[in-house]
């Protein structure tokens, strides 16, 4: 019997054990930083819309029914329309129009806004529009909110270049030729890659950036300059957030417009100034018809009015936000090049801002494309079609053809062509201190069937006479795709140079890695973890955007709430390749 018992317990324990090293083999290094998906994102469903396009096609155009919606509903009035529109021309800053919002009972608002507009120089320079705004006696905040939501849509239709937007009790803190300094030094500082300059603003968190800084919680919205390529954006997620709030009974704090712009100024790039431009007259707020003075600014230390002060005392300061060059590169052959310019004007528009950017394109016709987007260069490059899988395989033999140029970057990535950049991706994930390799995990992960029995998650090679060959009993760290990936350009360099002579072994011996570049990709990150890991959310299928999709690997998503930032679109591969 004790012989017996003895035996089991050996046996328990080396089974113990056993689980135990496949456990520690198999479990992700932890020096890996992996981004962290919020259990909370979905707290507050209620308040969320609820994507209903298919696609990006669909998600186009159901924005722009609601921006000519909100357009027709607004009633704009021109101020001075005997002014010839200057739009600063001798300034990097164009400023298309001021429209200020107005209730109509508030006259002498607006006669004051007017003659300090004129005093100020302003009126004879710039075209004046008055927005009646959205009356809500019962509920000030949620008219205030719509009518800014208003505004947006309205100038998307009607403004060319940036809209200045103000409230009616918006007062300059400045001189218009100081403005207009204050403005272009932001322009300047950001490279041209800002959204939103914020002219009088309740700073909680801020980084600074050069002569000017960056906003990272800052409130009120009594006046703002909105980019030419950031209305449509800023009007979508303001009008998405306002909908289901129309039905609230009550409205709380967080449901106030200045919160709702908290996310965006944590991904974009909203602008403050040392030197407030702006602020609001103390008076009788609309919302809540209390006496109110926004002049001044509270934190721990005390009281600071800052009425054209500078801005000495903050909640939180972040360090310093020092510009870097980013190299984006892509490959387009055949018919993927219809994709270029999709891809280019999405990065231009939300990649890695205020970063300085530059495209990388590989194609067989470089004469097809223009020499830059939005102010990006293009630095174009001949190569010849491989087809499938050749044109994604050879992409590391592509890059270091770009070699010395891609050199004189900081950090450099490769998306592939045919994605969709929705939201703008995290630029403390993307752009690691110590410049190391950045990996994005793959959506297989979710997949049970693509687990083996040694404990491997994905579809790793398994041929050993491939040199993407991962061998069952190697501990993998995880498992990579290949649609985003990089770096700080040294390393991802190294990388791609490693990756090349590998394929090129393969080759010499006729041998093709089981899902060519990915397999190589996960083979040398075995080896070289990532400094960073992205989520899903950079590689999110379109045809889950919608939350009506009822796909498993969908529910998935949305169960682990993996929100989308880039999507591959949805197409016919054998199409697509097949030219």
């Amino acid at each position: 019997m004790v012989t017996w018992r003895l035996f089991w317990l050996c046996s328990l324990t080396i089974i113990g054990i056993v689980l135990l090293v496949t456990f520690l083999q198999n479990t992700p290094n932890p020096t890996i930083a992996r981004e962290v998906v919020a259990a909370n994102t979905h707290a507050s469903r209620s308040k969320t819309w609820r994507v209903t396009a298919k696609n990006r096609q669909e998600f186009e155009a159901e924005q722009e029914r609601f921006l000519t919606e909100t357009a027709e509903a607004c009633e704009v009035t021109r101020e001075n329309p005997e002014v010839k529109h200057e739009l600063l021309f001798s300034s990097p800053v164009v400023v298309g129009a001021i429209v200020y919002i107005n209730m109509e009972e508030h006259t002498s608002r607006r006669e004051a806004l007017v003659h300090h507009l004129k005093a100020t120089g302003w009126w004879s320079r710039v075209p004046v529009f008055r927005m009646r705004a959205v009356a809500r006696p019962d509920n000030g905040a949620l008219g205030c909110f719509e009518s800014h939501v208003h505004v947006l849509g309205w100038a998307s239709k009607h403004v060319k270049g940036s809209v200045l937007v103000l409230e009616d009790d918006a007062v300059f803190s400045k001189t218009y030729d100081e403005v207009v300094t204050a403005l272009n030094s932001g322009h300047t500082e950001t490279g041209g890659r800002w959204d939103v300059m914020v002219l009088g603003q309740y700073v909680h968190q801020w980084q600074p950036l050069g002569a000017v800084y960056r906003l990272l919680h800052s409130t009120t919205t009594s006046a703002y300059l909105v980019h030419p390529t950031y209305v449509k954006n800023l009007f979508y997620h303001w009008y998405t957030h306002l909908v289901p709030r129309r039905r609230l009974a009550a409205f709380e704090s967080e449901d106030h417009l200045d919160q709702i712009q908290i996310s965006l100024q944590k991904r974009d790039v909203w602008v403050g100034f040392h030197q407030a431009l702006a602020h609001q007259k103390p008076g009788e707020s609309v919302i809540g018809h209390v006496q109110a003075d926004n002049r001044w600014r509270a934190n721990a230390e005390g009281t600071e009015w800052y009425d054209g002060a500078e801005v000495a005392h903050v909640l939180r300061k972040e360090e310093p936000l020092v510009r870097q060059s980013v190299a984006v590169c892509h490959v387009a052959t055949g018919r993927y090049k219809q994709f270029v310019s999709g891809i280019q004007r999405d990065c231009a528009e939300r990649f890695l801002k205020p970063h300085a950017l530059s495209f990388f394109l590989f194609t067989d016709a470089p004469e097809e494309f223009p020499d830059e987007v939005h102010g990006c260069p293009i630095h174009k490059y001949l190569v010849k079609r491989q087809g499938f899988p050749g044109d994604t395989l050879y992409r590391y033999h592509y890059m270091l053809k770009a070699e010395a140029e891609l050199k004189k970057h900081d950090f450099m990535y490769y998306t592939d062509v045919d994605y969709w950049v929705l939201e703008s991706p995290n630029l403390q994930l993307m752009m690691p201190a110590n410049r190391g390799l950045v990996a994005t995990e793959h959506i297989n992960v979710f997949d049970e069937t693509k687990h083996t029995a040694a404990g491997h998650v994905g579809t790793p090679d398994n041929n050993p006479r491939s040199k993407a060959f991962i061998a069952p009993n190697e501990a993998m760290n995880g498992y990579y795709a290949g649609g985003v990936q990089g770096g700080g350009t040294e390393k991802f360099l190294a990388a791609c140079r490693v990756m090349r002579d590998r394929i090129d072994d393969d080759d010499a011996r006729g041998v093709m890695a089981l899902w060519h570049d990915e397999s190589h990709w996960n083979r040398y990150l075995l080896d070289s973890p990532p400094e960073t890991v992205l989520s899903q959310s950079y590689i999110f299928p379109e045809r889950c955007l919608s939350e009506s999709a009822h796909e498993d690997l969908c529910r998935t998503l949305r169960n682990h709430a993996i929100e989308p930032v880039m999507l591959p679109l949805e197409k016919n591969h054998a199409q697509v390749r097949s030219a």
